[in-house]
């Protein structure tokens, strides 16, 4: 969203309605790091190291090493919030 909203704000030809206040960059791109920051920590699984698939409403993590749940997490950079991580 923030690239969108960049992307915008520096094409005044395409002329955007103004109907709604613009989505401010700084504000995304902060929202943006602090969920990665959250999940990053949240998924990780230090045992295994590699990210969990998801976690139940009694606190059961599974992780059967989905490979396209770390390759996402690795796409998004999650693991640049995730203690214990650092090899990647």
């Amino acid at each position: 969203m923030a690239d969108i909203e960049r992307e915008i704000a520096g094409h005044a030809a395409w002329k955007m309605p103004a109907d709604e206040p613009p989505f401010f960059v700084d504000e995304l791109t902060s929202l943006a790091d602090a969920v990665k920051a959250h999940a990053g920590q949240f998924f990780w699984n230090a045992t295994t190291e590699r990210f969990i698939g998801w976690q139940d409403i009694e606190g059961v993590r599974y992780d059967y090493g989905f490979v396209f749940v770390n390759n996402e997490a690795v796409a998004l950079r999650f693991w640049d919030a995730t203690a214990g991580s650092t090899h990647l």
